[in-house]
């Protein structure tokens, strides 16, 4: 027969009690996580943005606009916060997601500049000087079309974020794409000048997808040249432009319509009820 000590069951209760206040614990984390995750549904993934432009802009236009072209499945909120801030909230990450990645995008011609707010971030203290472009990169050498040279030439122009693989494939390619954050605050880059095996130099130029107004004069993203300080301080209206609409890359995303049946060219076009003749009377 075998007999328990008084110190055996001393040690018995306190294991069962730490396995139950483990297990609490445990329940304890489980439904604060839950709650966590019910709240953050509700407040939705928020993001601050503001238009690269110091000119008045409707409000109620532009969150009406962006609305639309965006579609977002669960809906979004836009709010203006200060100074023309706006406070964008979206009640689903695959929205934001997908918004975010699918930039830059414009109203009226200017560059929307959009930051996804991490938790307890203040919307009006987030910079907001980064905008992403998919940049066209033209006149590689041969062998030169990796993401490891895309990789370097991303990071010259900007903030490399991701290499589109995809481009690689078929022998006409003509360049290698891509995805960078561009600081607004500095020039754009034109070009640059790398050296090939054997000491040839070749110069690479870059072409910017849907980029917005931008000056020909000093390469800024946000205005025109007129309202360039430096042509203003120069006094020069022949100033050299070193920027052009040369910049600007085919949209990838542009389409070719296919002419509708429902739209007729002339009075007497035809459509699918037969030809409609000229109004008479």
């Amino acid at each position: 027969m075998t007999f328990l000590v008084h110190g055996d069951v001393k040690k018995g209760e306190r294991e069962r009690q730490k396995a139950i206040q483990e297990a609490e614990l445990s329940i304890m984390k489980e439904l604060r996580e839950s709650r966590e995750k019910k709240d953050k549904a509700k407040a939705g993934e928020q993001s601050s943005g503001r238009l690269l432009t110091d000119r008045s802009v409707n409000f109620g236009a532009m969150k009406n606009r962006l609305a639309d072209i965006w579609r977002p499945v669960k809906g979004v909120l836009i709010r203006e916060i200060e100074g023309q801030v706006y406070l964008f909230q979206f009640f689903h990450e695959f929205d934001v997601d997908r918004i975010l990645e699918g930039g830059p995008w414009s109203f009226d011609n200017h560059l929307l500049l959009l930051h996804k707010l991490k938790q307890g971030k203040i919307p009006t203290k987030v910079p907001l000087n980064l905008i992403p472009f998919w940049v066209q990169i033209y006149d590689l050498p041969v062998g030169y079309m990796s993401e490891t040279i895309g990789m370097q030439l991303g990071n010259f122009i900007g903030k490399f974020l991701a290499y589109y693989t995809t481009n690689n494939s078929g022998i006409g390619r003509s360049y290698t794409r891509v995805r960078v954050a561009v600081d607004v605050r500095k020039p754009l880059m034109r070009c640059k000048k790398i050296s090939k095996p054997g000491g040839d130099c070749v110069m690479i130029k870059f072409k910017y997808e849907r980029l917005g107004s931008f000056c020909f004069v000093c390469g800024t993203l946000g205005y025109t040249e007129s309202f360039c300080e430096k042509l203003f301080s120069s006094n020069d209206k022949n100033m050299a432009r070193e920027w052009g609409t040369w910049l600007r890359a085919p949209d990838k995303r542009s389409i070719q319509f296919k002419p509708s049946k429902w739209l007729r060219e002339s009075l007497g076009g035809e459509t699918p009820y037969g030809t409609i003749g000229a109004p008479t009377g």
